[in-house]
């Protein structure tokens, strides 16, 4: 999903205004760590991306061929191999998600033990 998001940012921000690269900085821990975990499948949450950095950056109206190419290839890999793939979210960043996915594996490890 995070290349998903990632192509997705490129695609809806490539030869536009630099400032639409720029996004919110999350600063409080509340908006970091205070969202609850759900399970979506990778189509789910890249279809939630889709809506987002179109939203944020005019459309998909106002791309241009080549990047419009872009956005169809990342939809169609997800939709090839993303529809049964399902793992916890919680909205937060990369780096968040890498720190709780230690954690839990650190929980899970002394749970074992």
């Amino acid at each position: 999903a995070n290349w998903a998001n990632q192509g997705l940012f490129f695609a809806s921000t490539f030869s536009k205004d630099p400032q639409l690269s720029i996004t919110e900085e999350i600063l409080k821990l509340e908006d970091m760590y205070g969202k609850s975990f759900t399970e979506q499948t990778v189509a789910k949450m890249t279809d939630n991306a889709h809506l987002y950095h179109m939203n944020r950056t005019g459309g998909e109206e106002v791309l241009c061929n080549s990047v419009k190419r872009i956005v169809d290839s990342i939809r169609k890999r997800v939709d090839e191999y993303g529809q049964d793939f399902a793992f916890s979210a919680s909205g937060c960043d990369e780096e968040c998600e890498r720190e709780l996915e230690m954690e839990i594996e650190e929980e899970e490890e002394i749970e074992v033990e």
